[in-house]
């Protein structure tokens, strides 16, 4: 897929967003578990947690000041996020928690529904994103692929800084290292 063919995806998310009514002034995400069905999904994907956990332990320290490194299962649950205090401290003021959804319905189009949406790598600017509250956004997500089956999604972000080059070839690298480990 070029850069053209995704453009026209993200329009298309945006128009689907727009034609559910969701609006793009929302103050937090609008779908979030349980705290008993995210015990549940949390004990499901606990061998990914683990390992995304341990790759990720590896490279942290050297960037962990601008990246925050969000996992999230098949459909766009947040199993894992991993980044500094600052940055945590600020998301988790917009309600971005363990168990909230990275979908379409919950946050509007963002690398990871755009992930969903067309089973690929993608990376996202601020203006690609479709709700105020991820309009400082810089994003790459990727599907994890274990055997044609997608287990979950890689998200790398930034937030007020541009993206690094980089780190769309770090994240092709640790989606390679996740599905490996996984493997085992």
């Amino acid at each position: 897929m070029n850069s053209k063919e995704l453009y026209r995806e993200i329009l298309f998310s945006k128009r689907r967003c727009a034609s559910i009514g969701l609006k793009d002034s929302i103050n937090f995400p609008l779908v979030t578990l349980s705290k008993k069905d995210l015990k549940v999904k949390l004990n499901e994907n606990m061998k990914l947690i683990n390992i995304f956990r341990n790759c990720i332990d590896n490279i942290i320290d050297a960037v962990k000041e601008k990246y925050m490194f969000l996992l999230t299962d098949q459909d766009g649950c947040l199993l894992n996020l991993l980044c500094n205090n600052n940055v945590y401290r600020y998301i988790d003021k917009f309600g971005f928690r363990i168990g909230t959804y990275f979908t379409e319905n919950s946050l509007g189009t963002n690398a990871i529904s755009m992930a969903i949406n067309v089973k690929r790598c993608v990376f996202l600017t601020p203006q690609d994103h479709y709700c105020g509250i991820l309009k400082k956004w810089y994003c790459i997500a990727s599907p994890l692929i274990i055997d044609e089956k997608t287990i979950g999604y890689l998200d790398v972000s930034t937030i007020e800084h541009d993206m690094a080059e980089e780190m769309v070839a770090l994240t092709e690298l640790l989606v390679y290292q996740i599905e490996n480990e996984y493997k085992k």
